[in-house]
């Protein structure tokens, strides 16, 4: 901060002199005035003088005892005929008229040396970077705060993001402004207009008194008025199960997430307008039986309560589908195929019926009997649900100690009509369900793994056996069609 003293001197027709000698002068006789210096530093002296021409343009001014007789001015690039601040000696312009002064005080003589100069202020200050303008108070010491006022918010409840905004004035400049939340610091802002972007989530839920304080480019502050705020951020929560447009048979749970600055009171779960459940403790969940609701479209509701009240949701719309109807799909392909040299390139598809055998000895090796292996091929539509159960019902035409093994096969690129022991797909390992005996002229149920078909699609099954015994089954072009049948 610059500290700076005015003089105010009038060259008159009187003299009172102080410690310095008296000048032999026609041009005015010399004004006394008295300037208490606060601390003791280096004061740079400026003249306000306004010269009739470009050759009458000094004075002498004497400081104290110590500083006596010093030529202000006299240099022609003072302009005539108008008010000029001067801080240069002799008329040497970079030589400066810097004063060492103790704390104190001292007597300041204008004395005149140059007919019609004119001077009506005397400038001492410790900022010798300032140039005075006008009257020179821009270099004076500056203790006047700014003034500011809290325009944003007035008042009232706020949540998430509030946008503070502040007006601030002051004659030298404004510094910055500053917002506060109590005796927090929000954050600052340098540039007119002044605001500051808050977020409230990491706050707690109550009220707030916020303040804006200003400061000029000297470092003087001043508050405005206050305004009190009651911040009411709502919880977070987000369903996490069952996740949009789910289907939901039997039994099915809801869970959540919830999280608030305040903490979790509790979670309230709502099938519709229904309450169905509450949790105050994380993971927060509950369980309901969908058979209880109708089938069709449901919203599920999770209701967060933080604890000063506030609350929050997340839904969901979900369906139920408990009373379904079996459903059975009858092969789009079914086709034997059959080893042996004269057997691995034919197709069996007018046979109209599905063996399976493993043949091994002399019957194998003399070329008498072969090796069967069945394929069908299924085009699932209409599940609604994944199945509870899973089966394949087949019409036994032969008898065997074992009608074979149902194994899952990945490849579907296969039809009937020509599939053959060389071109069939593979038969992978995994097992999806087995006969058992079987006997001519029955039904036979074959439960697979449920989890094989949980949607719409086209899936292939294969169908061995381990037995010598040649087990035969219908197949789709008989009226003893082969079947998959799903429960719900």
């Amino acid at each position: 901060m610059s500290v700076g003293l005015f003089v105010f001197v009038l060259l008159s027709g009187r003299s009172a002199r102080a410690a310095c000698a008296a000048p032999t002068t026609s041009y005015g006789a010399s004004t006394v005035s008295s300037v208490s210096v606060p601390a003791t530093g280096t004061y740079r002296l400026w003249v306000r003088l306004n010269a009739p021409d470009t050759t009458n343009n000094s004075v002498t001014v004497d400081v104290g005892s110590g500083y006596c007789g010093i030529v202000v001015g006299d240099n022609t690039a003072i302009s005539a005929n108008s008010w000029t601040w001067v801080d240069y000696k002799n008329g040497t312009t970079t030589s400066k008229v810097d004063l060492a002064l103790s704390a104190g005080t001292y007597s300041v003589v204008v004395n005149g040396r140059e007919p019609d100069v004119s001077v009506d202020k005397v400038l001492l200050v410790t900022d010798t970077a300032c140039v005075p303008t006008g009257d020179g108070s821009n270099c004076l010491a500056d203790t006047t705060p700014p003034t500011v006022s809290l325009t944003s918010p007035v008042g009232g409840t706020v949540t998430v993001t509030v946008n503070l905004t502040a007006n601030a004035t002051d004659a030298r400049g404004i510094g910055k402004v500053e917002f506060y939340a109590g005796l927090t610091l929000l954050g600052s802002d340098t540039t007119s207009p002044y605001s500051y972007s808050w977020d409230t989530a990491a706050f707690s839920n109550q009220s707030y008194v916020i303040t804006a304080r200003a400061y000029d480019t000297s470092g003087n502050a001043a508050n405005s008025s206050s305004a009190t705020v009651n911040v009411a951020n709502p919880p977070t929560v987000s369903l996490t199960s069952p996740v949009n447009n789910a289907t939901l048979t039997g039994i099915a749970g809801i869970t959540a997430n919830a999280s608030s600055v305040t903490g979790i009171n509790r979670v309230e779960f709502y099938v519709d307008a229904t309450m169905v459940g509450q949790a105050n403790i994380s993971p927060y969940g509950t369980i309901i039986d969908s058979k209880t609701f109708a089938d069709g479209q449901h919203t599920i509701v999770a209701k967060a309560f933080d604890a000063t009240g506030v609350t929050a949701t997340s839904s969901v719309t979900v369906s139920t589908l408990n009373q379904l109807s079996p459903i059975t799909v009858v092969p789009s392909d079914d086709a034997m195929v059959k080893d042996g040299s004269n057997y691995v390139s034919k197709n069996f598809d007018t046979l109209n019926r599905l063996r399976v055998s493993n043949i091994t000895g002399c019957a194998k090796s003399c070329g008498t009997q072969f090796n069967r292996n069945s394929y069908l091929k299924f085009k699932v539509s209409g599940l609604k649900a994944a199945p509870k159960t899973v089966s394949l019902r087949l019409y036994a035409t032969d008898a065997s100690a074992d009608g074979g093994t149902v194994y899952r096969v990945d490849n579907n690129d296969w039809t009937d009509s020509i599939v053959t022991w060389n071109n069939a797909p593979a038969i992978s390992s995994v097992v999806l369900g087995r006969a058992g005996a079987i006997k001519s002229g029955q039904w036979v149920t074959i439960t697979l793994d449920p989890t094989w078909i949980t949607k719409d699609g086209v899936y292939s099954i294969g169908l061995k056996s381990n037995s010598g015994d040649v087990g035969g089954y219908a197949s789709s072009e008989t009226q003893n069609k082969p079947a998959l049948q799903f429960s719900f």
